[in-house]
């Protein structure tokens, strides 16, 4: 049998175009018809430009993520990274001050009397939110005797008793 092929001679390159085969090759024919087979079909296949788009994509992300770790940063990478930097210590900045508008500071130590906040509603604006006593001093005004009043001195301790409250000290 001689046939005509035309197809490359393995890795030189060099055509071949006269071919003697002997003997009756019907499944080498069959794997020749497959072959062209899933070559037509891939052939009338229409592109896939959208994966050819991404892989191209990925690959220039990947050589500039290579790029950038063996050049190392450039001096405007380094410029924005310091803003970004500032930007999120003002950021913390803000935040504190924030929070330090939010707290209710009393001007002294003491105990909280009285609480006129209520929540889910808007703060009273005709009354304090809290009603504060400075416990580390009271006053209190007192009715003394005539004869016992030149025995009382100013800052002169002293020990209050109510009846209501009982024997306490």
């Amino acid at each position: 049998m001689n046939i005509n092929p035309e197809f490359r001679a393995g890795g030189t390159g060099a055509w071949v175009t006269n071919f003697q085969l002997a003997g009756t090759v019907h499944s080498a024919e069959m794997g020749v018809a497959i072959s062209d087979a899933d070559y037509n079909a891939v052939l009338n296949q229409p592109p896939d430009r959208a994966a050819l788009g991404q892989a191209t994509a990925q690959l220039v992300q990947a050589q500039v993520a290579l790029n950038n770790l063996l050049n190392g940063p450039t001096d405007t990478d380094l410029k924005q990274a310091q803003i970004a930097l500032q930007r999120a210590q003002l950021s913390v900045e803000q935040a504190k001050q924030a929070v330090a508008k939010a707290e209710l500071l009393a001007p002294f130590d003491g105990v909280v009397a009285k609480n006129n906040l209520v929540v889910g509603e808007i703060p009273p604006s005709t009354t304090s939110a809290f009603l504060f006593i400075d416990d580390a001093s009271y006053y209190v005004d007192l009715s003394i005797d005539e004869s016992d009043i030149s025995d009382v001195k100013a800052g002169q301790p002293a020990d209050l008793s109510i009846d209501a409250l009982g024997a306490r000290p």
